[in-house]
């Protein structure tokens, strides 16, 4: 047998253990099953003209935090958080 031949059916072999390969692992993937998580929504309300904060989860008001128009504002404990170009938030030290 000349080499082209060997080189051809060992190239067919590979082919074929490959195409394997990829239908069992198709297979697991299929059975795995998800299990749906509780999604839940959470907003902050900054009212910087009433110098209020409210925190809302699932469209109900979770914690209200209220300053007397004489404390200085809410807003200046606020940072701008920024975590590589993914996520961004906001801390507010309370």
């Amino acid at each position: 047998m000349s080499n082209f031949k060997k080189l051809f059916y060992t190239l067919i072999f590979i082919l074929i253990i490959e195409i394997i390969l990829i239908l069992v692992s198709h297979h697991k993937q299929e059975k795995i099953k998800t299990i749906p998580t509780d999604k839940t929504n959470i907003a902050i309300l900054i009212d910087i003209n009433s110098n209020n904060i409210d925190i809302y989860k699932n469209k109900k008001i979770i914690k209200s935090y209220n300053k007397k128009p004489s404390a200085p504002p809410l807003i200046s404990n606020l940072k701008i958080i920024n975590k590589g170009n993914y996520s961004s938030g906001l801390q507010i030290d309370l």
